[in-house]
């Protein structure tokens, strides 16, 4: 199972969950693909998904994904 949500203010502790869960998960730079108002629309959502659908396809090009930080990076910054 793939899945992705783009990076936030919240830290990675999802995605550290959903790995542990066996998923593949990838963090987004939201930037790179969203609305850029700071409000995720169900456009952006519908775009994520097909940017990931790409990226798991062999398009590495698709998404612009984020390095998680390990936690005791994450938690240094």
């Amino acid at each position: 199972m793939h899945s992705c949500y783009e990076a936030g203010p919240f830290g990675y502790g999802l995605h550290r969950d959903l790995v542990a869960l066996g998923v593949r998960n990838l963090v987004s730079n939201r930037s790179a693909w969203t609305n850029n108002t700071g409000v995720t629309r169900q456009s952006d959502a519908k775009q994520l998904a097909l940017r990931l659908d790409r990226y798991v396809a062999g398009n590495l090009h698709a998404l612009a994904t984020v390095r998680v930080p390990t936690p005791e990076e994450e938690q240094t910054h």
